[in-house]
């Protein structure tokens, strides 16, 4: 019913909030939903003509490299046409912050961050998926609640650059 609302009109495009295919790191961030629920919407919107965006983010709570690894095998088995890579940030009165403070949860640094997504982006483009976004917009929002994590003005760039050094 939705998705023949949004056709009509005129909607070609549809991203998902995915961030992890992993059930445990998903509950364990109060994300809402499954990696199952990933799958059964991603198969709707292809199977009604839009095109295909996932959204993942890298350092979530109860996390691992070796987990992100394979929530981005994951997603390319879905076939999106996109894909966008976040880094967590630890924002000011949130669920997060409370468990960084309580020092329960250790974000990945920039540099992690940068180093892991040099690791990712290869593996969507070498699938044929566009990675159209690395890292959280930068704005005075960002940068006056955030308290640890992933952020950096120019992380996409920083990436490309690491990507290019590991060849």
């Amino acid at each position: 019913e939705i998705l023949d609302l949004l056709k009509k009109y005129g909607v070609t495009s549809i991203e998902l909030g995915a961030q992890s295919m992993d059930d445990e790191v998903l509950e364990a961030n109060r994300r809402g939903h499954t990696a199952q629920d990933v799958l059964n919407a991603s198969e709707m919107i292809k199977n009604a003509g839009f095109e295909l965006g996932l959204q993942m983010m890298t350092g979530l709570y109860k996390d691992t490299a070796e987990k992100s690894l394979e929530t981005a095998k994951k997603i390319i088995e879905i076939k999106p046409q996109t894909v966008r890579i976040y880094p967590t940030v630890v924002l000011k009165n949130t669920y997060l912050a409370e468990l960084y403070l309580s020092d329960e949860y250790k974000p990945l640094n920039v540099d992690d961050s940068v180093e892991l997504c040099a690791v990712l982006v290869p593996m969507f483009e070498k699938a044929g998926i566009r990675v159209i976004r690395l890292g959280l917009h930068s704005g005075s929002d960002i940068k006056e609640n955030m308290l640890s994590g992933g952020f950096h003005d120019s992380f996409g760039e920083l990436v490309k650059s690491r990507i290019m050094v590991n060849k």
